[in-house]
């Protein structure tokens, strides 16, 4: 099929977990479409859970840019289980730098003009880990969240206790959101995940964002719950499984090229 025009580009993020059958039959699907797809693979030694490693992620996506791409945010970052959550963690921090020049000891910022646009327009997160402070059999729910976060933070090393603690695997991921998604290691959750909270990642959101989650018989109370953390979200309750998840994936992706309004409708 001739490649569709008019749609931003389709960044997919591919990190070293165990989500590549997934992505697979995913591209397969979008490529039958139309649409364009560029795949991003990320070498576990690139991520150690910082801002900057991110940062470091939205130039190469900047870099993947062709001329015919929008200026004004170009591309819609796809990713599954922890890929999913480093797209999320990619629309934090993406933002627009203001024209300022420097006079002396003065800075002067010129009001509407700007030196780098935001790079994205877009995410659309499958079956991510949803932090350790929200649960889908049972919404928000107090957590140990400073000893998760000690144990996020530890697992980020290279010394003794973080060979322990981050070979382990991370318990109930399934229950977290990572349906179908073989549980990660906690150090290889602490490479993507800066802070085991997702009511703090979510609000920081600057993108459209589709989450594509299997969450069950509560399905209709979880969306909202996710819904209202950042008006930008949307939530779409789909089996992990194809042609099911194909079919949701494929959904979402139209909406975004039906514009910015789109997604939400």
């Amino acid at each position: 099929m001739a490649e569709k025009t008019g749609f931003p580009r389709l960044i997919v993020v591919q990190t070293d977990q165990s989500e590549a059958l997934f992505l697979e039959r995913i591209c397969e699907e979008i490529n039958a479409r139309g649409y364009r797809l560029t795949r991003l693979p990320i070498e576990s030694d690139a991520l150690d859970g910082s801002a900057s490693a991110v940062e470091r992620l939205l130039e190469q996506v900047r870099g993947l840019r062709s001329p015919e791409d929008s200026q004004e945010g170009g591309a819609v970052v796809m990713g599954v289980g922890l890929g999913a959550n480093l797209a999320l963690e990619m629309s934090t921090l993406d933002r627009a730098i203001p024209r300022r020049k420097q006079f002396g000891r003065q800075t002067v910022i010129y009001p509407g003009q700007l030196e780098r646009h935001p790079v994205l327009a877009g995410v659309i997160a499958i079956s991510p880990f949803l932090g350790f402070d929200f649960s889908i059999s049972r919404g928000p729910y107090p957590s140990s969240e400073q000893f998760d976060q000690w144990r996020l933070d530890r697992c980020r090393g290279s010394g003794v206790l973080a060979r322990l603690l981050g070979g382990l695997e991370v318990s109930k991921a399934a229950d977290r959101g990572m349906v179908g998604i073989p549980a990660p290691t906690w150090r290889q959750l602490a490479r993507v995940l800066p802070f085991a909270s997702v009511t703090k990642l979510l609000p920081s959101l600057k993108t459209g964002t589709a989450f594509l989650l299997d969450l069950g018989p509560r399905s209709g109370d979880i969306a909202m719950l996710l819904g209202a953390l950042n008006a930008k979200v949307t939530v779409m309750d789909t089996p992990m499984e194809f042609p099911a998840l194909g079919h949701a994936t494929l959904t979402v992706i139209d909406r975004f090229a039906g514009g910015s309004e789109g997604i939400h409708g």
